[in-house]
């Protein structure tokens, strides 16, 4: 007598796991732990869409960090008399203030007001990359 074997489901396909360079760089998180961050400056270089964010970040004073960076590259915006897509070069200078926690600016004294402020012991420049390129494309932009 032939023995029945359970009828078993098709194997389901596996999703393509196969990251090109491109796609691998725009889907890296970069987060820096806090208490790794000392007096000399510590480099660090992202890209996203396009954009390259660079820079140094290093203590400032307990619990603030001080981010120098550069934006360079090509973004992409829309052009708010015409409607019409354009590209634009990046080519600009960052200076930001990073908290760990509050921040008191008025016990501080700022050279600039742009203080960013992170609750869980890390620097997301992931993050600090995709607000700066949101806050550059929400300004108003017109193709020259």
């Amino acid at each position: 007598m032939p023995t029945k074997t359970p009828n078993k489901p098709a194997p389901k396909p596996k999703p393509n796991k196969t990251k090109t360079k491109e796609n691998e760089k725009d889907t890296k998180q970069m987060r820096i732990e806090m208490r790794k961050i000392h007096a000399t400056p510590r480099d660090f270089r992202l890209e996203k869409d396009g954009v390259v964010f660079h820079g140094s970040i290093s203590v400032k004073s307990q619990n603030l960090y001080l981010l120098q960076a550069r934006l360079e590259g090509q973004i992409s915006l829309v052009c708010d008399r015409s409607g019409e897509e354009f590209s634009k070069a990046l080519n600009d200078d960052l200076v930001l203030y990073i908290a760990d926690g509050f921040c008191d600016t008025q016990s501080q004294s700022f050279d600039t007001f742009d203080v960013i402020e992170f609750f869980d012991g890390f620097i997301d420049l992931d993050y600090i990359l995709e607000s700066e390129i949101a806050s550059i494309q929400s300004d108003y932009h017109t193709k020259d």
